[in-house]
C-alpha cells in the first residue's frame, strides 16, 4: 500500500522514516509562490513560475531509496543580450539513505559500475526538500542562451553604438564602471 501526500508547506520537506507505515511512500510536491521566488532568488534566475515534483521513498531492508522527477519553468537572463529567457527544466535523481550504524565503513576504491553508498540518516529523517533543491539547482543551465544570440554581433553593435547609452549588453556595465 502507498501513502500519498499533495502538497507540502515547503521544500525543506522532512520525512521521519519511523512514522513511515508502509515500505513505499508516493509524495507529489508543488511549489508555492512563495517558495518559488525563494528558489529563484537562491539560484539567481529572474523568475521560477513552478515546480512539480513526484517522488518515491521504497524501503528495502535497512536502505531508503529516493526517487524523484521533476519539472520547472524558469526565466533566466541570457548571458550575452541579457533578455529574459523562459526554459523548460526536467530532471530526475535517486539516492539513497540508511541508519550511520548500517553504512559500511568509508572504502578508498571507486568503482563507477555501482551506485554511490547511502547517505546517513540525520536524527531518524530524510530531507527530500533538500534533495530536490539541490538537484534542480544542478540540471539549471549556468549560461542561459537565447537561440538567436550571437556573441560576436553584439561585441560589433556594442563597439559601433558606443555612443548611445542606452543599449543593454553586459559590456554596458562594464563600461560604466570603467569611468
Amino acid at each position: 500500500m502507498n501513502d500519498s501526500k499533495e502538497h507540502f508547506k515547503d521544500l525543506s520537506l522532512e520525512i521521519q522514516i519511523d512514522e513511515l507505515e508502509t515500505d513505499e511512500l508516493s509524495i507529489s510536491i508543488k511549489a508555492t509562490d512563495s517558495q518559488c521566488r525563494e528558489l529563484a532568488s537562491k539560484f539567481d534566475l529572474i523568475k521560477l513560475e513552478s515546480l512539480f515534483a513526484e517522488i518515491e521513498i521504497v524501503r528495502s531492508g535497512a536502505i531508503y531509496k529516493v526517487r524523484g522527477k521533476f519539472v520547472a519553468i524558469v526565466f533566466h537572463q541570457c548571458v550575452v543580450t541579457l533578455d529574459p529567457i523562459q526554459t523548460q527544466v526536467h530532471g530526475e535523481y535517486a539516492c539513497s539513505y540508511a541508519e550511520r550504524t548500517s553504512i559500511a565503513p568509508n572504502v578508498v576504491d571507486i568503482d563507477l559500475n555501482f551506485d554511490d553508498p547511502p547517505e546517513a540518516l540525520i536524527n531518524g529523517k530524510i530531507y527530500i526538500g533538500n534533495d530536490l533543491t539541490q538537484y534542480f539547482g544542478l540540471e539549471l543551465n549556468p549560461f542561459p542562451r537565447k537561440i538567436d544570440a550571437n556573441f560576436s554581433e553584439m561585441m560589433h553593435s556594442e563597439q559601433k553604438d558606443s555612443t548611445k547609452p542606452n543599449i543593454r549588453t553586459p559590456f554596458s556595465v562594464l563600461r560604466k564602471l570603467k569611468k
